[in-house]
């Protein structure tokens, strides 16, 4: 991304712009994610409207998008095995269809900023948050645990998870 709002594609070889796909809003914060000949990833939405792109790879043209009514970071993490699109944006998670856009579901974990990229282990969705650790059937959105942190944003988790042995590990910011 830059601060003209576009994505670029470019051959890896020699630096060549391959195409352009120009967006309502500059590019900043988003993670590029890759499903079903698709690339997705979010603008940031100084307009207000910050939207998740579903972008046709062959083509270059919009497959479909999501709005979100204000401005924010959001970023976007592709289950291709599901053909599901995750995003998340300050305390919610809404789960997609990759190929239509369709909204399968959302929650809201009402524990502060989520901060970082979900973790998929299983079922589940391990979702960290300023306040809280989170655990998400990743198919129908229910919260199946969640670990309350603390109070304060300084505390949130610093980084996504990993697991081990079925051993859930977290960093967090402070204390």
């Amino acid at each position: 991304g830059s601060y003209e709002p576009a994505l670029y594609a470019l051959n890896q070889t020699t630096g060549a712009e391959l195409w352009k796909y120009t967006t309502v809003d500059t590019i900043s914060g988003s993670t590029f994610e890759f499903a079903n000949g698709n690339i997705y990833f979010t603008d940031y939405g100084y307009s207000g409207v910050t939207r998740l792109y579903a972008v046709d790879l062959t083509t270059h043209l919009l497959v479909w998008e999501y709005q979100i009514p204000f401005t924010t970071y959001a970023s976007a993490n592709v289950d291709d095995d599901n053909d599901i699109v995750y995003l998340n944006f300050f305390d919610q998670i809404v789960a997609f269809d990759a190929d239509t856009g369709a909204e399968l579901w959302s929650n809201d974990l009402e524990q502060g900023y989520i901060t970082q990229q979900p973790t998929f282990y299983g079922d589940l969705l391990l979702i960290g948050s300023d306040r809280a650790f989170s655990a998400v059937n990743r198919f129908t959105g229910d919260l199946v645990w969640q670990h309350i942190i603390g109070t304060a944003p300084e505390i949130g988790v610093g980084a996504s998870a990993t697991v081990k042995d079925g051993i859930v590990y977290y960093p967090t910011k402070g204390d």
